[in-house]
């Protein structure tokens, strides 16, 4: 192999650790698919933001200029978290102002109601 170049199975394996290549619908975890409205919010982002929002369960930083889909992003990250099993209570959203956490705060309820009612649709 030459130098700098990374092998198929260590490539799969660094995108895993990286959250990068994570397919829409199919939690880290190996569990069954998302609840559709996941997996459909998930659908919708850009192939960097999917990858934030999917990473692995723990804090994230996410810096971006304004209008860049930071608030989605974010959205859909706790969503994903919730459908994969993450205890709601122990997510923290955090923004610079009041005005994007009432953004964040009326996004995140749509968001989160399918899998609250079990539904997931």
């Amino acid at each position: 192999m030459r130098r700098g170049t990374v092998a198929p199975r260590e490539a799969a394996v660094q995108r895993q650790r990286s959250g990068r290549g994570q397919t829409p619908g199919v939690p880290i975890d190996g569990s069954p698919a998302l609840p559709p409205a996941v997996a459909e919010r998930l659908a919708r982002l850009a192939p960097d933001q999917r990858a934030a929002a999917t990473a692995r369960p723990g804090p994230v930083l996410c810096i971006a200029p304004a209008g860049s889909g930071k608030t989605t992003t974010l959205v859909a990250r706790v969503a994903w978290l919730v459908a994969t099993g993450a205890d709601p209570a122990t997510i923290a959203a955090i923004t610079f102002n009041a005005r994007a956490a009432e953004e964040l705060r009326e996004r995140l309820g749509p968001a989160l109601a399918p899998l609250a009612d079990g539904t997931g649709d």
